[in-house]
């Protein structure tokens, strides 16, 4: 059967996980997933019955410390030319991948915030002004250049979404799997994009 694959980034934190929010989304649409946390589970995966890879958030802080626990699972995904979306903890590992330097933010961005989303396929092709849902305290110095940006949070126009060039990859630094109907509705593009990549 297909499914979904959710990299759990924050399967060793004690604080809040927004995990769980993630595979109450593919429950609730009855959408096949699995839930992985290490190199070791990937590397049991029929790929060939995969659509697309989810990057769950995490309070892991690149800024901090730059070998979070789940990189070289992220980095075989990546090299598996499958569809990926890395939501927050996951859109900064997209960007630190290929170089990018991450720093604190002068204060943490935690709450919601309306963006501006550019057509693509997270936006099934059309333009979308939406509220979603942040919790973050580092932030992307400046997007790769192998990456378009996608979206800009409408007050700080900081980068919120991006497109890789090239691949399949989107990342999103807001959680759309608790930003109400604007999140879902992005979560479903991507899981529409995926089974007809």
């Amino acid at each position: 059967m297909d499914k979904f694959i959710i990299v759990d980034n924050a399967y060793k934190e004690t604080k809040r996980k927004l995990t769980p929010y993630l595979i109450e989304f593919f429950e609730t649409n009855d959408l096949s997933y699995k839930v992985i946390q290490t190199t070791r589970e990937f590397l049991f995966l029929d790929l060939a019955h995969v659509k697309g890879f989810i990057f769950s958030g995490s309070h892991h802080r690149y800024s901090i410390d730059p070998h979070p626990p789940t990189i070289h699972l992220i980095q075989n995904v990546l090299k598996t030319g499958k569809p990926v979306l890395g939501i927050c903890f996951g859109f900064q590992t997209l960007c630190f991948l290929e170089g990018a330097e991450i720093v604190p933010r002068h204060a943490p961005s935690h709450g919601n915030c309306q963006c501006v989303l550019d057509p693509s396929p997270l936006t099934k092709g059309k333009s979308l002004r939406g509220m979603f849902t942040n919790h973050y305290n580092d932030k992307v110095v400046s997007i790769p250049s192998s990456y378009t940006i996608l979206g800009r949070d409408c007050e700080t126009h900081e980068p919120v979404a991006i497109g890789h060039k090239a691949r399949p990859h989107f990342g999103v630094q807001f959680h759309p799997e608790v930003s109400g109907k604007d999140g879902h509705d992005l979560l479903w593009a991507f899981v529409d994009f995926s089974l007809k990549f």
